[in-house]
């Protein structure tokens, strides 16, 4: 990440943005580039390496968008603050996730993560306790980020899912996709003993912050070393203006 890089220094040097091949082989840029010699696919984690024929090189895990961390950094420096009752989730997949599934205890809320501003998201990371991911599109940010505010993230045994080097959870904590009864108990344990999940999640949070340097490493070892890389984080969920109202 280099800060207050100029729009003349970008056209000496010429660019060659990153596209992250997601695995969905029937998508136009698929079709339109797989069978092009010069085309060569990135892939955000492992389980795509093995399944759409990334090189194991390919795999480079995107970085943490660095507001996230400078504000978790500051959140927790101020003493952090009182989590309440609120449970998070992506809803980019209904047919793999049916909220309405869920047993919550009386007064817990659900909110879906879609329609926030990233000031609101990391509004709601500070106050919620529990985000649940169904489906992982790839190395997905909500999860890490959460995490870095003491949200216990948890995840679908799906996919990518699978992929423990992307994904580090701890033993236990991993939902079996569809057993609602199981979701329901990892919901339970997060929520009734939540310092001592946040806890468990530690080594997670420990690899989310590791993420800029293991970019850098893999996009030097894929690339060279003579590229100079510049982050940007357009176009990432919870970026725009969104500022739908908060529960």
């Amino acid at each position: 990440r280099k800060s207050g890089l100029s729009a003349g220094v970008v056209r000496a040097v010429g660019t060659l943005p990153i596209v992250w091949h997601l695995g969905q082989l029937h998508t136009p840029l698929a079709l339109d580039k797989a069978d092009k010699p010069d085309f060569r696919p990135l892939c955000l984690t492992k389980w795509f390496a093995a399944t759409q024929a990334c090189s194991p090189k390919a795999v480079i895990n995107p970085p943490m968008a660095a507001a996230f961390v400078d504000e978790a950094q500051e959140w927790r420096r101020s003493g952090g603050s009182v989590k309440e009752a609120l449970v998070l989730y992506d809803p980019d997949s209904p047919h793999m996730f049916d909220p309405t599934r869920l047993r919550l205890p009386s007064g817990v809320r659900l909110v879906a993560l879609t329609g926030y501003s990233r000031r609101q998201v990391i509004g709601l990371y500070k106050r919620a306790m529990v985000i649940i991911d169904s489906f992982l599109t790839g190395c997905e940010r909500a999860l890490f980020e959460a995490a870095l505010f003491d949200v216990v993230p948890i995840i679908g045994l799906h996919g990518p899912g699978r992929d423990v080097d992307s994904f580090p959870i701890p033993a236990g904590w991993a939902w079996r996709m569809w057993d609602y009864g199981h979701l329901n108990e990892l919901l339970h344990r997060a929520l009734t003993q939540h310092d001592a999940a946040v806890a468990a999640f530690r080594p997670f949070v420990k690899h989310t912050l590791s993420l800029e340097a293991s970019f850098i490493q893999q996009a030097s070892n894929y690339f060279g070393d003579d590229v100079l890389f510049v982050i940007s984080a357009l176009g990432a969920p919870g970026d725009g203006d969104g500022d739908a109202p908060l529960p």
